[in-house]
């Protein structure tokens, strides 16, 4: 469902765009602390603002807003997201906590329509059974649709 629902946010904007213009990026991502893979899908929306979500299809799923300082999909962004990890390292219950989060990243095109992406954040955890900061690293490859 939200796939379904991040799709139709990703197209109605974009409608106009002509088919050499990049809409959306399919990406594997892994994120370094924890070590965890991902899949994720990122699509434009505004101007140069895009809609990322993610998901290891588990216990890890994350949505993030991020802004192109140049040119969308493509280059330097900064970054705000939440994600919602079910680990029993952060609650002993194995429940599920939100992460905010925030940060920089650089999306380096290769080939084609290839992506190299890698990012660089911080946020806290408000419900674990103790509350620290973590860094958010993730690095990934992916295509430009």
């Amino acid at each position: 469902m939200k796939w379904a629902l991040l799709g139709l946010l990703c197209a109605a904007p974009e409608a106009g765009l002509t088919q050499s213009t990049p809409v959306i990026t399919v990406r594997l991502s892994v994120l370094l602390v924890p070590i965890t893979p991902l899949v994720s899908i990122e699509c434009r929306t505004v101007g140069r603002f895009t809609l990322q979500s993610e998901t290891n299809f588990q216990h890890t799923h994350g949505l993030n807003l991020k802004y192109y300082t140049q040119t969308p999909l493509a280059g330097p962004y900064a970054f705000v997201g939440s994600a919602l990890v079910s680990s029993a390292l952060l609650r002993r219950d194995g429940a599920g906590t939100w992460l905010p989060y925030a940060g920089g990243g650089y999306a380096h095109v290769f080939g084609s329509d290839w992506v190299f992406d890698g990012r660089l954040g911080v946020g806290p955890t408000l419900n674990a059974d103790k509350n620290s900061v973590y860094p958010v690293i993730k690095v990934g490859v992916g295509k430009r649709f």
